[in-house]
């Protein structure tokens, strides 16, 4: 069990990735970036799929704040989580702009 959030391109290719615990809170973070808790289901996402723009994914980006993401006594994991969830919305972002949309499992 945990999270698994994916972003595919229309070719169905993943282009973005993040995973969390099952038992993680910081999860809920990305699910309320993105606008969906509807697919939060407490230790993983529900499964679904959903269709996000370039609009969508720059308002999450601009919503985005480091100081979002705290694991206390693990700053280096914190650090490294903190990049990925960026590195995550970047690439479902640049994915948009050559796309117009981007697919996000809920895993």
């Amino acid at each position: 069990m945990g999270h698994d959030i994916l972003g595919y391109n229309k070719a169905g290719e993943n282009v973005a990735y993040l995973r969390f615990s099952k038992n993680d809170v910081n999860s809920l973070v990305v699910y309320c970036l993105l606008e969906s808790s509807d697919y939060f289901a407490g230790v993983s996402g529900t499964g679904d799929s959903v269709s996000f723009t370039q609009q969508q994914m720059e308002k999450a980006l601009e919503n985005y704040n480091r100081h979002m993401i705290i694991y206390p006594g693990k700053k280096h994991f914190e650090t490294w989580q903190r990049n990925e969830i960026l590195k995550f919305l970047k690439n479902c972002l640049e994915m948009t702009k050559k796309e117009r949309t981007i697919q996000v499992l809920f895993g």
